[in-house]
């Protein structure tokens, strides 16, 4: 298993979203042989903690929406600040998914992932990540075996977590 924290405005996160995670993905998550845990962790730009939490509220109504939400943020990173990451989420869970953007909206501006948000920060922090991401810890049969934090590769998750 690997608990990844990522935050949607990193840049590190990014490359490994998109030059990393499809082999991750194909290899040893859609077979089973591992279980990949999200744990969004706003920690390198201000927008980031917005998009962490309407990734809780989409994530909350449909996880393959969550997924391509996490998508767009890496795909379209450098286009969001503070000022229109919640109306572009909208717009963009409206335009490619089932999920209504407004209400992601509306549980991220009442509070409703706050806690859930909060709760990933405390996990980070009391694990020692600081303001880093990404940082992946990885467990065989629910034992730690290790972090691994910044640019990781498909060969280095795989070797510790004893797959091929």
């Amino acid at each position: 298993m690997i608990v990844a924290f990522e935050d949607p405005s990193c840049p590190t996160c990014k490359r490994f979203h998109q030059e990393v995670y499809p082999e991750l993905e194909s290899k040893l998550i859609e077979p089973g042989e591992i279980a990949y845990i999200l744990r969004p962790y706003p920690v390198i730009y201000p927008w980031g903690n917005s998009a962490c939490k309407a990734l809780d509220a989409t994530f909350q109504r449909d996880a393959p929406a969550g997924w391509g939400l996490l998508d767009h943020y890496f795909a379209r990173q450098g286009s969001f600040g503070r000022e229109n990451v919640l109306s572009r989420t909208a717009d963009y869970l409206d335009r490619e998914t089932t999920v209504e953007g407004s209400a992601v909206v509306e549980a991220v501006e009442s509070g409703a992932s706050d806690a859930a948000v909060q709760a990933d920060l405390d996990a980070g922090r009391d694990g020692g990540l600081g303001e880093r991401t990404p940082v992946f810890a990885m467990f065989r049969d629910g034992e730690f075996l290790t972090s691994a934090a910044g640019a990781v590769s498909y060969n280095t998750l795989a070797t510790v977590l004893g797959e091929r």
